[in-house]
C-alpha cells in the first residue's frame, strides 16, 4: 500500500511540475535555485517567467474587477430596497463616518480599481 501512495505522490509532483512549466513559471521563480546557478541566469529566468505570466495576471484582475462591480451593483440594489438614508462607514484608520445617501444613489456610476502594482498604489 505504501508503494502505491508513493507512486501517487510522485505522479502529483510531476503534474505540478508540468503545470508550472506549461504556464511559464520556472523553478527559479518558485525559489528552487541550485548553488551552481549564476545570478544573471536566475534573474533572466525570473524576468522571462514574469513576462510570460503577466497576461494571465491581467486577465485574473479583470475577472476580479468584473465580480466586484457585480457585487457593488447588487449592494446598491439591496440598499435601495432597504429604505435607509444613512450609511455607517469605518475607515482603515478606525475613524467612523456617517454618509447621507440620496435616492439617486442607485443610479450613480461607480467603478472598482483593481491592481497588483506598487506604482499604482503610489499614484493613489
Amino acid at each position: 500500500m505504501s508503494n502505491v501512495i508513493a507512486e501517487y505522490i510522485q505522479l502529483m509532483d510531476k503534474i505540478e511540475q508540468l503545470a508550472g512549466t506549461i504556464s511559464g513559471i520556472t523553478e527559479q521563480r518558485q525559489g528552487a535555485i541550485s548553488t551552481s546557478e549564476l545570478v544573471g541566469n536566475v534573474e533572466r529566468s525570473v524576468q522571462q517567467s514574469s513576462h510570460i505570466t503577466e497576461p494571465l495576471f491581467w486577465v485574473h484582475n479583470q475577472c476580479k474587477r468584473h465580480v466586484l462591480n457585480m457585487l457593488l451593483n447588487t449592494a446598491k440594489g439591496a440598499w435601495e430596497g432597504s429604505g435607509k438614508q444613512k450609511l455607517s462607514y469605518v475607515f482603515d484608520n478606525g475613524e467612523r463616518a456617517f454618509l447621507d445617501i440620496s435616492n439617486k444613489f442607485y443610479y450613480e456610476d461607480m467603478d472598482v480599481f483593481v491592481t497588483d502594482s506598487s506604482k499604482d498604489l503610489e499614484n493613489i
